[in-house]
């Protein structure tokens, strides 16, 4: 990864976490931010979070690995 890929995980894994808190929330409560999902359907925002934090840190952290090597 690039200092510009780092920057931006960054920036996107915290916006992650929010969403994923979210997609937690909404799955029993229903979500609404700009946005109304109802129960059950509001387990969405979580698959958005997740795939904001978990896949740029395993991109981050196989990127280490090769420049170790």
């Amino acid at each position: 990864m690039s200092t510009f890929d780092k920057l931006c995980s960054m920036l996107a894994i915290p916006i992650g976490a929010l969403f994923m808190l979210l997609g937690i929330v909404g799955l029993f409560a229903g979500a609404k931010a700009a946005f109304t999902l109802p129960p059950v359907v509001g387990v969405l925002p979580f698959f958005l979070g997740w795939a904001m934090c978990v896949v740029p840190l395993k991109l981050w952290s196989l990127s280490n690995r090769r420049t170790r090597t």
